[in-house]
């Protein structure tokens, strides 16, 4: 039905003559201008004086019937498919997120079929690999793998190295090195299957883990400390893992129990706290006033002192030229 009257709108538009001008017999001047006046613009059109001017008619346009079927039809695929506008993001009736997201919630269970039959075409191409791998990767060379944080890491692969990386075993940190060696896998030995998981890629799940720790903290902001970190180790921006490490520092040596809030005083303990404070403050700026006045007082006679010796020793030279 939607591509019937989507036909049928097309078709009314496109076999739609060009809109004719209406011209009493012989009234116009220069036919070429006027069989050309629908495709080339032309400065002027004339006709002769004292007949009527030629009136062009207006095209009636697309019957309003035809583009309300059509929507129609196509809320009616929406309906039966469970795609509504919010869940190709585009703008719908609903007005809050909670709404928005239950409208694509209802989206995705509507159309989980398609996830599932991909999943199954991904497990049947995957197994299709598994058996090609054994073939391929029969030679010994270094693969380059991604993990599901989609970190590259280098892989050595050797045909009958199970031996040696058995022996080589795995050290205590749980990586694939130990003494300075690389563990080195044979992929020829043994039988592999897969497992296929359909979801959020893990860029996706970073956000809504960022997500639901912005609630948790906000429900309980108690747990910021403990919580903060794992924040920042889910973020994307250059620094945010050294910014982690320095805010699990701080909150280690904040660990110890703080002291309880002291509670908030009256409007009368208030005034009196800070008549004490201004009582306090006068009484150090007279501390620091008496202490310039007693090092004024020093400086003073330690002045009269040097200039009297000063004196003496002037007076005795004198006494010594008499002589």
């Amino acid at each position: 039905m939607h591509n019937y009257w989507r036909t049928t709108a097309t078709e009314l538009v496109a076999l739609a003559p060009k809109t004719p001008f209406m011209v009493e017999e012989g009234s116009i001047v220069g036919p070429a201008k006027w069989a050309t006046a629908n495709h080339v613009a032309h400065a002027y059109l004339e006709f002769k004086k004292g007949a009527l001017m030629p009136q062009r008619q207006p095209f009636a346009g697309v019957p309003a019937g035809v583009l309300q079927e059509a929507l129609n039809a196509a809320d009616d695929m929406k309906g039966i498919m469970g795609i509504y506008d919010a869940s190709l993001g585009a703008r719908s009736n609903e007005t809050s997120g909670v709404a928005i997201n239950a409208r694509k919630i209802e989206g995705d269970v509507s159309t989980f079929h398609f996830i599932d039959n991909l999943s199954r075409s991904i497990r049947h191409a995957g197994r299709i690999i598994i058996n090609l791998i054994q073939k391929v990767y029969a030679v010994e060379r270094v693969v380059r793998v991604l993990g599901e944080d989609m970190k590259p890491k280098n892989v050595q692969i050797a045909p009958g190295a199970q031996q040696n990386s058995e022996q080589m075993g795995v050290d205590g940190d749980g990586d694939d090195t130990m003494s300075g060696m690389t563990r080195v896998f044979d992929l020829t030995a043994g039988k592999y299957d897969l497992i296929v998981k359909s979801g959020p890629n893990y860029s996706t799940l970073r956000e809504q883990t960022r997500t639901e720790i912005v609630e948790i903290i906000r429900s309980f902001p108690a747990a910021a400390p403990v919580l903060g970190p794992m924040y920042l180790r889910h973020s994307d921006w250059p620094g945010a893992e050294e910014a982690a490490d320095k805010l699990e520092g701080v909150s280690e040596q904040e660990g110890a129990p703080q002291q309880p809030m002291p509670e908030p005083m009256s409007q009368a303990d208030q005034i009196k706290a800070q008549n004490e404070a201004e009582k306090n403050q006068i009484a150090r700026e007279k501390v620091g006033i008496d202490g310039y006045d007693a090092e004024t007082r020093r400086m003073v006679a330690q002045s009269n002192q040097i200039r009297a010796e000063a004196k003496t020793a002037f007076a005795g030279a004198a006494g010594d030229n008499l002589y």
